[in-house]
C-alpha cells in the first residue's frame, strides 16, 4: 500500500509502531506490557527496530507527526542524528512562513524533501518498505 509520499509500505509495521507510540508512549517495552493479552502482541512483532530506538521525549522533533514517525522511523533517527547546518542544507529552499500547516506540522512537500534525502544519502530500503 502506498502513503501519502507514494513510498510503498507495510500497513503491519506502520501499524505496530503506532501502537508502540500511542499505547507505550514511545517505549517498545511499555507496549509489550500493554499487549500482554490479545491480537495487540501478534501486532508487536511488525515492529520496527528504529521504533524501539526513538525516545518520545525530546526525540520527535517539533512538527513531525505521529503518522510520519510511525512510517519513517529510521529517516527520524537519521535526521535527529544531523548537525543544524546539514537539516538547513536539506531543506535549502524552504519558506519559514510556509514550513509548517495550521495545524503546526511540516508540509507534506518538506517532508517528501527530507524522506528522498535520506534515501539518497543511506541508499538503502526504508523499514517499512514490504519485504
Amino acid at each position: 500500500m502506498k502513503n501519502a509520499l507514494s513510498d510503498e509500505v507495510d500497513e503491519r509495521k506502520v501499524n505496530a509502531n503506532l501502537y508502540v507510540i500511542e499505547n507505550g508512549h514511545g517505549s517498545f517495552e511499555l507496549a509489550e506490557k500493554f499487549a500482554s493479552f490479545g491480537d495487540d502482541r501478534d501486532l508487536l512483532k511488525f515492529a520496527t527496530e528504529s521504533i524501539k530506538k526513538i525516545d518520545p521525549i525530546g526525540k520527535i522533533p517539533l512538527g513531525f507527526t505521529l503518522g510520519f514517525v510511525a512510517t519513517y522511523p529510521d529517516v527520524l533517527l537519521w535526521w535527529n542524528s544531523l548537525p543544524d547546518e546539514k537539516q538547513d542544507s536539506v531543506l535549502n529552499d524552504f519558506d519559514e512562513n510556509d514550513f509548517l500547516d495550521e495545524n503546526q506540522k511540516i508540509k507534506l512537500r518538506y517532508l517528501k524533501i527530507i524522506v528522498e534525502t535520506y534515501k539518497k544519502d543511506i541508499g538503502k530500503q526504508l523499514e517499512c518498505s514490504p519485504n
